[in-house]
C-alpha cells in the first residue's frame, strides 16, 4: 500500500470519528467519559454491520442495529 493511501485512509477515519463525536458530546443519554475514544469503536461497528445488513439484510432487523449502536455509544 502507498503512503498516500494510508494517510488518506486514516485521515478520512479522524474525519469520521470527528463526526461522531460531537452528537455522542450532546447527547443527554450518553454517558461516556471520552467521547473521542467512544466514537471510535462507534464508528468501527457502525461501518461494520453496516456492510453486514447490506449483505444480507435478513440476518438483523434495522431497529434491532440501531438500539444495539446507540446502546454501544453508551445510550441507555
Amino acid at each position: 500500500m502507498s503512503q498516500e493511501l494510508l494517510d488518506a485512509m486514516d485521515r478520512h477515519g479522524r474525519d469520521r470519528v470527528a463526526q461522531v463525536r460531537d452528537p455522542l458530546a450532546g447527547h443527554p443519554d450518553v454517558r461516556v467519559r471520552d467521547v473521542g475514544t467512544a466514537g471510535e469503536p462507534v464508528v468501527f461497528t457502525v461501518a461494520t454491520n453496516t456492510h453486514k445488513l447490506m449483505a444480507d439484510p435478513r440476518t438483523i432487523p434495522v431497529g434491532t442495529s440501531e438500539n444495539g449502536l446507540v446502546d454501544l455509544a453508551g445510550g441507555r
